[in-house]
């Protein structure tokens, strides 16, 4: 298979996507989490290129390239665009990660659109707004204060002292990870997660399933891995001693699990 690398348009039933697709082999999906695309692929699973997969991201409306599209978009109309995609590329066994906002699509991929899903990567995730209340209110706080006022979202999550190293690991990278996300693409998410949930469906996930989840996330509570843990069958939960991004804050141990977890 030729290396690929990629980044087009694709739309499907009126769903737009931007979709970034590089290296060969297995894929290896990444859906990133609120008001982010694909530059969280790019700063936090580049290195699954170098361990032979096929790295496959999108922005979904609201973000990145598609900033200026609505972002009022169901869930599930997101899900069945991504698979479309995948179907078009012939790829029918993609390892699927969703984080945050991404890992309720990642989820709705995995039940509805099993065909395109062997294994599911589920990081600080959500089981839908049925699960989320009442601390959903307390994180929109936080993300409202961020986009209203001068601090990053990078700065927000994590001490000075520790930034410096973002800065040297992330090189230009830092500053588009850093930039809050958009009102527009924030409370077009929220909406969508507000009409979706998994609860009552999660059982019937039988993809094997990794949950990377950090003690000290802000913004998304442990409380939430947990009931994905109890829910899906044979599911793996692993807890890093980090905040909202354990493949950043802890990537050697959160790379090492995962790579261990898609290997068996």
């Amino acid at each position: 298979m030729p290396t690929k690398n990629k980044s087009q348009e694709f739309e499907y039933q009126g769903v737009q996507l931007r979709v970034k697709d590089s290296g060969k082999g297995k894929p290896f999906v990444v859906i990133s989490g609120w008001g982010y695309g694909y530059c969280m692929a790019d700063a936090l699973f580049q290195n699954m290129v170098e361990q032979g997969y096929r790295l496959i991201s999108f922005d979904v409306p609201g973000t990145g390239a598609l900033k200026e599209k609505s972002s009022f978009v169901y869930i599930t109309r997101l899900a069945a665009a991504m698979a479309e995609y995948l179907r078009g590329e012939n790829l029918n066994e993609s390892v699927v990660l969703g984080h945050s906002f991404g890992s309720m699509i990642a989820q709705e991929l995995a039940l509805t659109h099993d065909d395109v899903v062997s294994k599911l990567v589920l990081v600080s995730p959500y089981a839908g707004i049925g699960s989320v209340v009442p601390d959903l209110h307390a994180s929109m706080e936080t993300l409202n204060r961020l986009m209203l006022g001068d601090q990053g979202l990078m700065s927000f999550l994590f001490p000075s002292a520790y930034l410096e190293h973002l800065k040297s690991a992330l090189g230009e990278a830092f500053e588009e990870m850093n930039t809050p996300p958009s009102s527009k693409a924030l409370s077009g998410q929220v909406w969508a997660a507000s009409h979706w949930t998994t609860l009552g469906r999660l059982q019937r996930i039988y993809q094997p399933t990794f949950i990377a989840q950090g003690e000290k996330d802000p913004l998304n509570t442990a409380k939430h891995a947990h009931t994905l843990k109890h829910q899906i069958q044979g599911a793996e939960l692993h807890m890093y001693p980090c905040g909202y991004l354990p493949f950043l804050e802890c990537s050697e141990a959160a790379h090492k699990d995962l790579l261990k977890f898609l290997a068996a």
